[in-house]
């Protein structure tokens, strides 16, 4: 049996979207299942069949057609009496990492590549697709909250002159939590309302089609139901949020006429109208 099992399973930002482009998600994932009963990658013959019937349920006809997949993809080194992953900097150069630049750590360790790497717990393997979302969307929010932060410490924005300097001071502008901080004392002062659409434009948040492209899926369907799962899971918190824009029943089926034509998110309900905006995203 594996003596050397793994731990973490190294993950590079957009490999979902880059097996999904390439057609080759299911063949991926069988990687890291792979990966995960033995962190050198090498399997014995008689040895991997069971295995992985015990783990993973496949059947024996499945389990040789998911490995044959893997060798045609030069991610499996086929030998007279083993079975080889390839390493993890050639799997990753395989789909088009680039892996040129080396970078080093204060420890004097190294690892090629400029990109970001997530570390995904094996015994997460079966929500593999659902914590690399949640890793994807963490990544995006901070990326999002960056360039928000830094328009507010310009000194030349507008937002700028409305914040205090010791708030101001508590910025750190790759730290998400600043953005919080910052939104919620634009909200206490009542200088930014939540139940204001135009709060969406200074708020940070993906919908359900910016997730599916994203991960590389063609539907916003498939955004949804990654984002339900997420939920379930407990790696986040969906706040629905729905804009109350006309309460007299006239005015507001004049308005549906003419905007519905513009968005699906105008609705129309008893008489009044309402704007639903991107679901707001806490993550846990």
């Amino acid at each position: 049996m594996i003596s050397n099992p793994t731990i973490n399973l190294k993950v590079p930002a957009g490999i979902i979207k880059r097996a999904n482009e390439k057609g080759i998600l299911s063949d991926l994932l069988f990687y890291y299942q792979l990966k995960s009963l033995n962190i050198d990658g090498s399997f014995k013959q008689g040895q991997i069949t069971p295995l992985l019937i015990s783990k993973f349920n496949y059947s024996s006809s499945s389990i040789w057609r998911k490995i044959g997949n893997l060798v045609k993809l030069d991610f499996i080194i086929k030998n007279e009496y083993e079975y080889n992953l390839i390493s993890y900097d050639r799997f990753f150069s395989t789909l088009g990492y680039n892996l040129d630049e080396k970078i080093y750590y204060k420890n004097y360790s190294k690892r090629y590549g400029n990109f970001k790497i997530f570390k995904i717990p094996v015994n997460e393997l079966n929500n593999f697709i659902e914590r690399i979302t949640y890793e994807e969307i963490k990544l995006n929010f901070k990326k999002q909250a960056y360039q928000i932060l830094k328009q507010v410490k310009d000194s030349s924005s507008s937002i700028n002159r409305l914040i205090p300097k010791n708030i101001l001071k508590k910025i750190t502008l790759r730290d998400i939590s600043s953005f919080e901080l910052i939104n919620n004392y634009l909200i206490d002062q009542k200088i930014l309302k939540v139940e204001d659409k135009e709060f969406d434009k200074n708020d940070i948040s993906l919908s359900c089609s910016g997730i599916a492209k994203m991960m590389g899926f063609n539907s916003a369907s498939k955004g949804w139901k990654l984002e339900k799962k997420l939920e379930k899971l407990g790696f986040l918190y969906i706040q629905p949020r729905k804009y109350l824009l006309e309460i007299n029943d006239y005015l507001a089926n004049i308005l549906f006429k003419s905007l519905s034509s513009i968005s699906p998110n105008y609705v129309l309900d008893q008489g009044r109208l309402y704007y639903y905006g991107i679901n707001k995203l806490y993550l846990n």
